[in-house]
């Protein structure tokens, strides 16, 4: 339970972070005075608003269906030492 707990902490911080940088987005493009800054602004804000959706859609696909995160295996496979992965490491060559 601890894990999952955390896991949501940390989900929940992303988008809580997302949404309030969003808001200090648009504020500021309101406050702009040029017309590009202000579109500039709520297109960025709206980008914003879209990650924060895949977050809580991805968030839910996974544990509807229990699969975990693809790209985080490989990317911990890549980081295990040769010995953890099976191969031999890499000695460099003794001179007799």
């Amino acid at each position: 339970m601890g894990g999952m707990s955390m896991g949501i902490f940390m989900i929940l911080k992303k988008i809580l972070m997302l949404l309030v940088l969003s808001f200090f987005v648009l504020l500021g493009a309101s406050k702009a005075d040029s017309e590009g800054l202000k579109k500039f602004g709520r297109i960025l804000a709206m980008l914003m608003w879209v990650a924060v959706v895949a977050i809580i859609a991805l968030t839910a696909y996974r544990t509807t269906t229990g699969k975990s995160c693809r790209f985080k295996k490989q990317s911990q496979k890549r980081m295990m030492m040769p010995q953890q992965q099976g191969q031999r490491p890499m000695m460099p060559p003794q001179d007799k």
